[in-house]
């Protein structure tokens, strides 16, 4: 009997200490809640704010403190959502500057419907997030400002589609392009917009494809599965900590190093490496142009301008921390350069790298991504060759 009670009472015991336990931890709970809700207007509601705080203000002279950040909040919350073939796409959104349509092109200012309406000459345009507009509107983006000029220099009735996705390289632009023929979107013509993501996915494997291998190798712990991160004193913790959500090189945010030119140079100018990353886009550029040209669809390809490049970087107000990743490109636009110098590119390879040489301005709008007025030169530069070439042609 004395052994029963003194089991009663320390399963009494253990039984108080546990409910106090919970009782303890249900409370820091709802104060740390209470703490977080409090603290949520207060901090960056995206990646881009908190990585680069009052500097984007200079970025974004047009618009005030809540739609700027409703922007960025718009840019960078939309999770990609499973694709077969290319692994992923930009999730269908209708938000108050950016809009998905369920075709997966995001709307451009006066955007015709899909399907196609073969009254019009139609223009789908490929890239990566540059493409897309990552950090502008819709109106502002190439794609946009693209109709416009191509509409005033070649034709009125030109309609243009914006099939940019973030994170693309020219081997998931070449796939989306033979998946959207073969559902029946067929354009007259066809504009691939690369070079930025080609050097930072230099091992030509889609952005996560480490995470879906790892899945299908049964060895991947989804998010999910982290229960506790959920839990309002955790989420206090990390607030605390100052942690916020890190992107992707290829999507335009890297965790950069300042190096010296030196240590830069040693890490990322790599010529073998450069020179299988352009042999790897010509053969992607050769492998478009023959599945357009069984379809009679014209192709354009845009080597695209980049900050390491060409452009004065006094200017550049986010690179104070250097480019990390994207410093391959660095090295890599030269080599292309002189491919393209020995005419070995063909007449349909339009070489934008350069147009803002001569500009003293900001034209970017975090590390990578363009601002309106850079949109704006590469779309009227585009469309001047276009025309001067007649790449793009309409019988009167």
């Amino acid at each position: 009997m004395i052994r029963l009670g003194r089991i009663v009472r320390l399963y009494k015991g253990l039984g108080l200490l546990l409910l106090n336990t919970v009782i303890v931890l249900f409370g820091l709970n709802l104060v740390a809640l209470a703490i977080v809700k409090l603290a949520e207007p207060l901090m960056p509601s995206s990646p881009v704010e908190d990585k680069y705080g009052e500097l984007l203000r200079k970025a974004y002279p047009a618009l005030g403190e809540e739609q700027m950040s409703a922007l960025l909040t718009e840019t960078w919350s939309r999770p990609v959502m499973y694709e077969a073939y290319t692994q992923f796409k930009e999730r269908p959104y209708a938000g108050q500057f950016i809009n998905v349509s369920a075709f997966g092109n995001r709307l451009i200012e006066d955007q015709a419907p899909l399907p196609l309406d073969p009254r019009y000459y139609n223009v789908f345009v490929f890239g990566g997030s540059t493409t897309f507009g990552y950090g502008v509107a819709d109106t502002e983006t190439l794609p946009s400002y693209l109709q416009k000029e191509l509409m005033q220099r070649v034709s009125g009735k030109i309609r243009v589609y914006n099939f940019g996705r973030g994170y693309y390289f020219s081997t998931q632009e070449r796939i989306l392009f033979q998946q959207l023929l073969a559902s029946g979107l067929k354009p007259q013509a066809a504009i691939f917009v690369d070079g930025l993501n080609e050097f930072v996915l230099g091992d030509g494997l889609p952005a996560f494809t480490s995470g879906l291998a790892a899945f299908m190798n049964g060895s991947y712990v989804p998010p999910t599965q982290q229960w506790y991160a959920d839990l309002p004193i955790f989420q206090l913790i990390e607030l605390v900590r100052g942690q916020a959500p890190t992107l992707t090189a290829a999507g335009g945010m890297t965790e950069p190093a300042n190096l010296s030119p030196t240590a830069e140079a040693a890490i990322y100018d790599k010529r073998p490496y450069l020179e299988n990353v352009i042999d790897r886009y010509l053969v992607n550029k050769h492998m478009i142009q023959s599945i357009a040209g069984l379809y009679g669809v014209r192709t354009i390809f845009v080597w695209q301008p980049i900050p390491t490049y060409k452009y004065d970087l006094n200017q550049h107000i986010f690179a104070g921390s250097g480019f990390g990743t994207h410093s391959y490109s660095k090295y890599g636009y030269p080599l292309m350069k002189e491919r393209l110098d020995k005419n070995l590119l063909g007449y349909n390879f339009v070489w934008s790298a350069d147009i803002q040489e001569d500009a003293k301005k900001l034209l970017y709008v975090d590390l990578v991504h363009y601002s309106p007025e850079l949109n704006r030169m590469l779309a009227a530069h585009i469309a001047q060759l276009v025309s001067e070439r007649r790449l793009i042609y309409l019988p009167q």
